[in-house]
């Protein structure tokens, strides 16, 4: 006969022999579920993506088809499918990852008719930055089959991954652009490897053969053109030697901030200028004019500067891109003082050169006096792309002159 001494040991053996034949169940039960149920959820959609508490699984399938799809034939024209700038854009990436070097230089040939500037960019770029993934110093050697004025995209894209990758070799390969190409190369190495301290950028600089402006870029870097007194930041810019040319957005940038803080006032410190100085002038006068072309304008007009003719053509440039027709009323006033007929001609010379198909259109509403002027300089620029077309506006014209011998 067992002792009572030995009972609560039974007991308490016999209560963990069923804690623990109760967990092999549980555990069993959980296998059978995962094996013979989780399966069917297999159905849910896949979106690739984690989702946390609290946000939304109702994603369409039109969202879940577009982040998974890229053009089916592999050309740039199939992206104008896309309605939203994101899926146009994760489109073409995905395009670009998924290409050779073969496919990169057809893709890089279709990109020479895209009719938009900034689209046209963001795709060389980016076409250059896998370019300069794959092969580099071929990507150079493709700027030739780009045209002159479209190079400065594909330059940046590829100098901004190979200076990345291996910075040495984009810093010699600058060697074999030219002189345009390898200020734009130099800019776009400095800006894209912001963590290279100031010597590394000068010594870089200086191996290209544009020491100077490594220095200006340094410079901005530093925040010079932010300080609280714009004034100060000016005669800093003055006084440090660099060649102003170098430091035009910096410049450009200092002026939209002194006249938002001291009025166009201030726009005596760069009137006079000398003709070294013009790009310069043009491009601040130009950039102040966005914000209220006619106030610029009448302050130029009233401004004690010799050099009217020069400033009021890129801020009548700015002004014609909103109110063309004020624009060319106000020319038509200008008195014989500042050279009227030079700053009439100069203006329509350059304004004829945005639409000139689209100014003839309207040739009727514009000032008498003006209206001959004008359909010469936009014939002009008509033809020098398309002889067809001037001749086909040229015949639209006999409706408006009695005689257009001298027009063409």
């Amino acid at each position: 006969m067992k002792s009572d001494a030995h009972k609560p040991f039974g007991r308490t053996y016999g209560y963990l022999i069923g804690v623990l034949a109760g967990a092999g169940i549980g555990a069993l039960a959980c296998v059978c579920y995962l094996m013979l149920i989780a399966p069917k959820n297999d159905a849910l959609p896949q979106t690739g993506s984690t989702v946390y508490l609290g946000e939304s699984l109702d994603r369409t399938n039109t969202e879940i088809n577009t982040a998974n799809t890229v053009p089916h034939e592999g050309k740039l024209t199939e992206l104008d499918e896309y309605s939203s700038n994101i899926s146009n854009s994760a489109a073409l990436y995905t395009l670009l990852a998924r290409s050779k070097e073969r496919k990169l230089a057809q893709l890089l040939q279709q990109s020479t008719t895209i009719e938009h500037d900034g689209r046209r960019h963001e795709i060389q770029s980016a076409i250059g930055r896998r370019y300069a993934e794959i092969n580099p110093r071929n990507a150079i050697r493709r700027l030739t089959t780009l045209p002159e004025s479209q190079r400065h995209s594909f330059v940046e894209g590829v100098f901004r991954e190979w200076s990345s990758s291996n910075l040495s070799n984009a810093v010699k390969a600058t060697a074999s652009l030219d002189a345009f190409l390898q200020i734009s190369a130099l800019e776009t190495i400095i800006e894209s490897r912001d963590d290279l301290p100031d010597d590394v950028i000068q010594s870089i600089s200086k191996q290209v053969g544009y020491e100077k402006l490594g220095l200006a870029m340094s410079h901005e870097k530093q925040g010079k053109v932010l300080f609280d007194d714009p004034r100060e930041a000016w005669d800093a810019i003055q006084s440090d030697e660099i060649d102003d040319i170098y430091q035009l957005e910096a410049i450009v940038r200092l002026y939209e901030k002194w006249v938002a803080q001291d009025g166009l006032d201030v726009l005596s410190h760069i009137m006079p200028f000398s003709s070294r100085q013009w790009t310069i002038s043009r491009e601040v006068l130009a950039m102040i004019a966005k914000s209220n072309p006619r106030a610029t304008y009448e302050y130029i007009l009233n401004s004690p500067s010799e050099h009217k003719l020069f400033s009021l053509v890129p801020v009548l440039t700015v002004w014609a891109e909103t109110d063309p027709l004020d624009v060319l009323h106000a020319i038509t006033k200008l008195d014989n003082s500042i050279d009227s007929g030079h700053v009439r001609s100069f203006f329509v010379e350059e304004w004829t050169k945005t639409d000139p198909i689209l100014i003839l259109s309207q040739i009727e509403l514009y000032p008498a006096q003006l209206r001959r002027l004008i359909a010469e300089r936009a014939i002009g620029a008509i033809a020098s792309s398309s002889p067809e077309k001037a001749i086909s506006q040229m015949n639209l014209l006999e409706e408006v002159f009695d005689d257009t011998s001298s027009i063409a």
